[in-house]
């Protein structure tokens, strides 16, 4: 059973309904390790899926309402300057940018010391599901193990349920996580999707100076923050296998309909491409006060794209 209020705020502009935390009769109290908090980005009919999967998982969920792209403006955002870019997003990903900003600001709101943002399509992958990698143990137990390695690896976002990106590349931090089968901690080229990560509030305060004006999809820009990093001012990482996957069986409106295997070298090299060329073109540099500095002139697109087919985007033959 789960205890649930729903009160109203104005985040950017829009007004949102935000619920209190989705809370298992069952939920541990005071036996973590790490404080953390847990969000999930949800659209409607996805709510009964992330209160089934906060019951399953013992874990307190607060449930973020997702952005309505249909309700966005995008004329307006442009001429506002809220969108920075050469050519015209769809509006669904300007919304879900938005809902993860709202996310982070919600876990900013709080006292924990890590966020772990979920998109409404989550589910624990068959790598742990089956076979056990991060170790036969609650899920509350491997995420606090996950968060324990900032100490030593200093990372600002950890991605857990990445895809697209370039495996055959990657650098592994460490070879074999404590308490895992067979999991490791690695810096990649194209670490895609944001369907499951961790951050820490420096993480988080960054994404939130440094993604608006939006000027990239949400997965997209912490990869160009990581990659224009000098110093170590953005660091992102993540584990493989990956701990979480996406429900593609039983979602009817959630945020995503493609099929996005952890690895794909072909569609990788395509989006590295395209980050590198970005960060050229504009001269992406971390600058003062962790912002990124850009030298650009006005980037205005031509038009907004009415329809968006993610398979044909992001097919991918492993």
């Amino acid at each position: 059973m789960f205890a649930t209020i729903v009160k109203f705020s104005t985040i950017a502009g829009f007004a949102l309904a935000v619920q209190q935390p989705l809370i298992p009769e069952n939920a541990a109290e005071g036996s973590s390790q790490f404080s953390i908090g847990y969000y999930s980005l949800t659209m409607p009919a996805r709510v009964e899926h992330v209160e089934g999967f906060a019951k399953r998982h013992n874990i307190t969920m607060n449930i973020v309402p997702g952005v309505v792209a249909k309700d966005l403006n995008e004329t307006e955002l442009q001429q506002t300057g809220q969108i920075r870019m050469h050519y015209c997003p769809p509006t669904i990903a300007v919304a879900l940018a938005m809902g993860h900003r709202n996310a982070l600001k919600a876990f900013l709101d709080s006292d924990h010391e890590f966020g772990l943002v979920f998109e409404d399509d989550v589910v624990v992958s068959d790598n742990q599901k089956k076979l056990k990698a991060y170790g036969d143990r609650p899920l509350v137990a491997v995420l606090e193990s996950l968060a324990a390695t900032h100490k030593d690896q200093g990372w600002d976002y950890l991605n857990l349920g990445r895809c697209i990106d370039h495996c055959e590349t990657q650098v592994k931090l460490v070879e074999t996580l404590e308490g895992t089968k067979s999991v490791s901690l690695v810096d990649s080229g194209n670490p895609m999707c944001a369907n499951a990560y961790m951050v820490t509030r420096k993480g988080a305060k960054n994404l939130i100076a440094n993604t608006w004006p939006f000027y990239a999809p949400w997965d997209v820009m912490p990869m160009l923050m990581h990659r224009a990093s000098s110093i170590g001012e953005f660091r992102m990482y993540s584990t493989t296998p990956r701990l979480f996957d996406q429900d593609r069986e039983n979602q009817e409106d959630g945020f995503h309909s493609d099929k996005n295997p952890e690895c794909c070298t072909k569609m990788a090299n395509r989006f590295i491409g395209d980050s590198v060329s970005i960060i050229s073109k504009y001269s992406m540099v971390w600058g003062v006060q962790n912002l990124l500095s850009w030298q650009v002139d006005d980037i205005k697109c031509p038009a907004f794209v009415e329809g968006y087919d993610e398979s044909e985007e992001f097919s991918c033959t492993v």
